[in-house]
């Protein structure tokens, strides 16, 4: 027969079970039905319950009355007797309460009222449970020494007892304190233990909270994704419990994730929805917490004068309530605003004095961020102090494995040794900055999350490009630039292809996990970056209304965590080398040499430090760097001159346009002369030697019309031909693309004219007679999207005519104009484009808006992620009927067998013949793998000579 007296006998105290509204109203419904002659003890207990289940609902006002109304139904004396359980149960509750709205003197004073009377007592589990929630107390405040030695006594008298809830909620409260101490494994191993047992007792709410708690620990390791995906589930069990407090403070998370990946705007605007819900509940302690995120979004959108309100108000509610952590972090963000307004004194005292504070605390993570605001105000004041602080910020970052810190800490490291002339180990911790960023892009999923994290790293891959040309090392510089360009499409096209197992067989078990792998990765890199390039965001919003997109929304969660367990399992078998197969990295010269023919060459371009520097990589792996000194001169001529040139031409009509012709070519030609001596002219001899040209703009040169650009007084056209690439990872992963379509699948031909540009559907039925009779034609009404893309899923090559929108604010909504809709960039996440070459004749198909990181976001990107290889497209409004000949001509030399780079090149030479003014002739470009030919046979001799 069981002992009910040993603890491994008793079963575990069974949670509530209920949704904590059905819990609501379960305690209304018995309060009511007792009536006012039921004894006074009953009716307190009634009033307990209820208070407790409003608790849970974060309605906590009305907790507290309840709690009064509990109290004067024991006695109507002003205090209860001492040995009731029920008055010291009240007081133990109404401490919880009282501390969640700020009261932190009034909930102590009851946790001692509680402790006393469960002491009179010897109730030994009841004074476990008072020093439980006194110790949740004193962590938010921090400032009690002996609340990790009450409560491990209180876990073990829980563990004792068999009461599995509480020492579950022990074990968080313990977690909070070894992640506030920087010892974050220990902690999210409690975390997990805790949350599996709160799974298995069903109190969901309680999983949540431990879920958010994750969520902070995944924050401040800098593994965004992983965090974006606890609170994110954290926030929406909360809202599905109807716990909507509990889910406003999860999203005090979700802010800190959307600044952290530069989503200012957006987080600015969670932060405000959060407190207005904190607001209608009176929480002015918890709606200050979230105060301080909301300063930080102001600070960012450059709203300095309202942040510094905003922190201000939130000081004075942690001053009345003693709460001088808070109060300290207050106070750091206060100097990131006097630092980032030149006040370095005034910033470094602040900081200074703040980060006393949170040592004394013995919270060192808290003590980061005022760490680095104080040094970096230092440098400005005392380079030497702020090197030993940073250095202080490296090694705090290196033992709690915090990335943010650490890549930070490197890169201030870098430039104050650089300048305090130690240019060698300036060199070792500007790369190792870029080594940790690179780390923590990796970790990221969902494509433009990466693009979004990227955003604020410029200067870090400018420091070390820098400092390696200085060194005289091209090679290193060469690498470094190319990890600042592009890397997050390198990783989405490189995520959208096949990944390729060593070829060494694998153990069944690990080949097993490795090809669930792949599955759980295609189908979820293809689902979050679809969702983010729906809204241009990496965090997930609140729930919308039931639909594809929710749908979506939910097995994108599911595939993560999928995905997230299958690498752990990977990682622990010792094969990591197989988790990352598919993630582009930086490239040396010699692997970008490796991509080159014979008779190419690779022009890699990158500004920094107010000029431009331009690598030249020949198939040996050699590098020629040159120094192009003003690179605001090179922006100039871009956005203003060839800007102008070419608004001109596109407002001026056919009859103008032949009657200004020459003066017109000439004022284009002295522009394009321009940029040609600038960005050509140092590397003439060796164009001069080569077949093709891959080119790598950088910022503002992704616009520019290079084959248009004069070298030697001729557009460089004449002299080679070219292909427009990202970046060198971008193009070994198109490169290691095989061809999708079937053998022998037809081409798609599209086209959808009106009476703007009527010429489209004459271009396409000349394309179908250039590629044959097999070739498939949806014109008019039947070139809808739907269509489109299914006939895309097979087609050996797509050709597409009809109007192109891009869209600069929108980016990924940039569209194709297609008959009842439109194909935006974001509808081509979840499109296959099986044809490795596609042509889009229309205006403007190939711009793409730049963001930081070097990062295309327009049309282009989309098709890539869908699977071409090449594309032609546009970079400006162009003349349909000139569009129609350089197609025609374009297309004859494909079916000759030339490649896409040389094919243009001739059609452009053919088309300049007539048409001079490179507004007709230069604006499209072949982006992306120039070698791609036409999947068409060429033309038979014996048909050639019948006709």
């Amino acid at each position: 027969m069981p002992d009910p007296e040993d603890p491994a006998e008793r079963p575990p105290k069974a949670p509530r079970r209920a949704s904590p509204q059905s819990e609501l109203r379960t305690a209304r419904a018995k309060l009511r039905a007792l009536g006012r002659r039921a004894p006074p003890s009953e009716r307190a207990k009634a009033h307990l319950e209820l208070a407790m289940a409003l608790r849970t609902l974060g309605r906590y006002r009305d907790a507290d009355a309840t709690l009064g109304d509990a109290r004067s139904q024991l006695t109507p004396a002003p205090t209860e007797p001492p040995d009731s359980r029920i008055a010291a149960e009240i007081a133990l509750e109404r401490a919880r309460v009282l501390w969640q709205t700020g009261d932190h003197e009034g909930a102590r004073a009851e946790g001692v009222l509680a402790r006393e009377r469960f002491q009179a007592l010897n109730d030994e589990l009841g004074e476990a449970e008072v020093d439980l929630v006194l110790a949740e107390i004193l962590h938010h405040d921090l400032d009690a020494r002996d609340v990790d030695s009450a409560l491990e006594r209180a876990h073990a008298i829980f563990e004792r007892q068999g009461e599995e809830w509480l020492a579950a909620r022990a074990d968080t409260v313990l977690a909070n304190r070894q992640a506030q101490a920087g010892e974050m494994p220990e902690a999210a191993i409690r975390y997990e233990r805790a949350s599996e047992i709160f799974e298995h007792l069903d109190d969901i709410g309680a999983v949540a909270t431990c879920q958010a708690n994750l969520a902070t620990i995944h924050l401040l390791r800098g593994e965004l994704q992983r965090a974006v995906r606890r609170a994110t589930r954290a926030r929406d069990e909360y809202r599905r419990l109807g716990m909507l407090t509990y889910a406003a403070l999860t999203e005090l998370n979700l802010c800190q994730l959307l600044l952290d990946l530069n989503r200012n705007d957006e987080a600015l605007q969670l932060a405000r929805s959060a407190r207005e819900q904190l607001a209608a509940e009176g929480l002015a302690y918890d709606n200050a917490i979230l105060a301080i995120n909301l300063g930080r979004a102001l600070a960012r959108t450059g709203d300095a004068a309202e942040a510094r309100r905003v922190l201000g108000d939130a000081a004075s509610v942690f001053r009345e309530s003693g709460a001088s952590l808070w109060e300290a972090q207050v106070d750091v963000d206060v100097a990131a605003i006097d630092l980032a307004g030149g006040h370095w004194k005034q910033a470094q005292e602040r900081a200074a004095q703040a980060r006393a504070v949170l040592d004394e605390a013995g919270t060192p993570l808290y003590a980061a961020y005022a760490l680095l605001v104080e040094a970096r105000a230092a440098e400005e004041i005392d380079p030497a102090e702020s090197l030993t602080l940073h250095r202080r910020a490296l090694a705090l970052g290196e033992a709690t494995h915090i990335t943010w810190l650490s890549y930070r800490a490197h890169h201030r490291i870098a430039l104050l040794l650089d300048a305090a002339g130690h240019p060698t180990a300036a060199r070792r911790h500007a790369d190792q900055a870029l080594r940790l960023i690179e780390d923590s892009r990796l970790a990221l999923a969902g494509d433009l999350a990466k693009t979004a994290f990227l955003e604020d790293k410029g200067e870090a891959f400018e420091t070390a490009v820098r400092l390696h040309l200085s060194a005289d090392d091209p090679s290193a510089a060469l690498r470094a630039a190319e990890s600042a360009k592009s890397s997050a499409l390198a990783d989405l096209v490189a995520a959208s292809g096949e990944s390729v197992a060593p070829a060494a067989a694998l153990p069944e078990d690990v080949a097993a996990d490795w090809r669930a792998l792949e599955t759980t990765r295609k189908e979820y890199f293809a689902l979050a970056s679809g969702l983010a390039a729906s809204d241009e965001s990496g965090v997930p919003s609140a729930p919308g209304p039931e639909g594809a997109l929710m749908r979506a929304a939910v097995r994108t969660q599911t595939l993560a965590e999928q995905y997230e367990r299958l690498r752990d399992r990977l990682q622990a078998k010792g094969r990591g080398d197989l988790i990352d197969l598919h993630s582009a990295s930086p490239m040396t010269a010699s692997e970008i040499a490796a991509l080159l023919g014979p008779n190419d060459l690779f022009l890699d371009l990158f500004a920094h430090d107010q000029e431009l520097s331009a690598f030249l990589i020949d198939p040996s792996g050699g590098v020629k760097v040159e120094s192009i000194g003003d690179w605001n001169k090179i922006r100039h001529l871009l956005h203003d001159d060839w800007n102008r040139e070419i608004g001109e031409m596109a407002s001026l009509g056919p009859d103008l346009r032949r009657t200004l012709a020459p003066s017109l070519l000439a004022s284009a030609e002295r522009c394009l002369a321009s940029l040609g001596d600038l960005l050509l002219a140092p590397f003439a001899n060796e164009i001069g030697a080569a077949r093709t040209l891959f080119i790598a703009p950088h910022g503002p040169l992704h616009a520019a019309p290079f084959p248009a650009l004069l070298l030697d007084g001729a557009p460089l056209a004449t002299h080679i031909e070219t292909a427009i690439v990202p970046s060198a990872s971008v193009l070994r992963s198109l490169a290691a693309r095989g061809r999708g379509a079937s053998p022998g699948a037809p081409p798609l031909i599209c086209a959808v004219a009106d009476e703007d540009a009527p010429a489209f559907e004459h271009e396409a039925r000349e394309v179908k007679l250039l590629l044959g009779e097999d070739a498939q034609l949806l014109e008019g009404a039947s070139a809808t999207p739907a269509r489109l893309l299914a006939g895309a899923r097979d087609a050996s090559h797509l050709h597409i005519a009809c109007h192109g929108e891009f869209d600069g604010a929108s980016p990924m909504a940039s569209a194709l104009s297609l008959a009842g809709g439109k194909l935006t960039a974001a509808d081509l996440y979840r499109a296959r484009i099986a044809g490795p070459l596609v042509v889009l004749s229309g205006c403007e198909t190939g711009r793409s808006r730049v963001r930081p990181g070097d990062e295309l976001l327009g049309l282009l990107r989309g098709i890539l992620f869908a699977g071409a290889g090449a594309v032609v497209a546009s970079l400006w409004r162009v003349d349909d009927r000139a569009a129609a000949d350089l197609m025609g001509a374009l297309y004859r030399h494909l079916k000759s067998g030339a490649p896409a780079a040389a094919a243009l090149r001739h059609a452009q030479l053919e088309i300049r013949e007539r048409r001079p003014h490179p507004y007709d002739w230069a604006s499209f470009e072949v982006f992306g793998r120039g070698d791609i030919t036409l999947a068409v046979s060429p033309p038979d001799e014996d048909e050639e000579g019948e006709g």
